[in-house]
């Protein structure tokens, strides 16, 4: 005869005193507790520490010099500013500049990116070659020594002001690039019409051209040629006219300007980050099964059709987690901008805080607005995200 011997197995989620230290709810509390005292201690020790240098410096702490004259000019600004304006607004123009150069960036990286990355899949080898070349090359040489590759180019290639080069109206010289832009005086008959026309055909190719598909891309596009319906209404019914820029007395003028330092920082950011996005776009296209392609182009589909409603759909759930990454980082690599001369965000903190002296309040005022803009990013592409992801029931 055999005996066996019976273990009592403990309850994990038993209640009582004896047993409280058994149940997972009450040992979880006791280790988020534990580690939010731990934080909690960390930021009292350096916060406790500052607080005695500053004293004991005899060093001011505050943001009440935001309100004061910043007494220095900035090069190139979107918005109006001179050295009368106060420091708060001396942040706001550079993080106008910030914002300005990224979101430029970031569009012609994704046109960039997805570009290199369909065509280093291309069955075409040249191509195929070309672009895998230009993934190798610009992936693995620092941002920062191609941003001074770009302004050496800007500054010391192109021709000179008298002799700038001609693209329809459009100036390339090594003072900048200048574009015709419009110039009208809209009134508010004007801009009523133009805003109906807008709407009504962004609403047309909506219903009409896409076929009332609910997409990202369909929303996009109607809203985009909405836009510029708008704005030929405005041109035309506000008496617009289209500004030229002209070399005139050792200058241009006329049009719009964007000065050597921007066309060489958003160069090397899109060039740079397109890099990384072709990566991205190839292994998500890799990632879609071959058997999906051979149905599309079983059902009569061209080559480009099957690419553009059959893999990129497929594959965006699997590019678009990764892109999230090389859109925030390049929009705080634009802060090496500084490096070429470029009035950023972070330039105009930098002379701030030569000027005040306060380190610890610049400093804190940039994290936060670069925290600030990534957490933006991060949540417009998390929204897109889920929108792109399988529906489970």
């Amino acid at each position: 005869m055999t005996i066996q011997k019976v273990e009592h197995v403990r309850d994990p989620d038993a209640a009582g005193t004896v047993g409280i230290w058994w149940n997972r709810r009450f040992r979880s509390s006791i280790q988020q507790a534990i580690l939010i005292l731990c934080l909690g201690a960390i930021m009292w020790f350096f916060a406790s520490n500052a607080a005695v240098n500053i004293d004991r410096q005899k060093l001011n702490f505050g943001f009440d010099f935001l309100s004061r004259e910043a007494g220095f000019g900035i090069g190139e600004t979107l918005l109006a500013y001179s050295s009368q304006d106060s420091f708060a607004w001396a942040f706001v123009a550079g993080l106008a500049n910030t914002v300005a150069v990224s979101i430029c960036a970031l569009v012609l990286t994704t046109l960039l990116g997805f570009a290199v990355g369909i065509g280093s899949l291309s069955m075409n080898t040249a191509l195929r070659r070309v672009c895998l070349t230009y993934v190798a090359m610009f992936r693995n040489v620092p941002l920062l020594l191609q941003l001074y590759l770009w302004y050496s180019i800007a500054t010391g290639l192109l021709p000179a002001p008298t002799e700038a080069w001609n693209f329809l109206g459009i100036y390339v010289s090594r003072v900048g690039v200048y574009l015709p832009v419009i110039s009208f005086a809209p009134t508010s008959s004007s801009v009523f019409t133009s805003l109906s026309v807008a709407v009504a055909f962004g609403l047309a190719v909506w219903n009409f051209g896409l076929g009332r598909r609910r997409s990202f891309i369909a929303v996009l596009t109607a809203t985009v040629m909405g836009a510029i319906a708008g704005m030929v209404v405005m041109l035309v019914a506000g008496g617009g006219a289209i500004d030229v820029p002209v070399w005139q007395k050792f200058r241009f003028n006329g049009g719009m300007k964007f000065s050597p330092e921007f066309c060489a920082l958003l160069l090397g950011l899109s060039v740079y980050t397109a890099s990384f996005v072709a990566e991205i776009v190839r292994a998500g296209i890799v990632a879609v099964k071959k058997g999906q392609k051979e149905a599309a182009q079983a059902l009569g589909l061209t080559p480009g059709q099957t690419m553009r409603h059959v893999v990129i759909p497929q594959a965006a759930r699997v590019i678009i987690p990764p892109l999230t990454s090389q859109y925030l980082n390049l929009v705080k690599n634009s802060s090496l901008g500084v490096a070429i001369g470029y009035p950023d965000f972070v330039s105009i903190g930098n002379t701030t805080l030569n000027i005040t002296g306060r380190a610890i309040e610049c400093v804190a005022i940039m994290m936060a607005v670069y925290l600030a803009l990534s957490l933006t990013i991060s949540a417009f592409m998390n929204v897109y995200n889920k929108k792109m992801a399988l529906r489970t029931r």
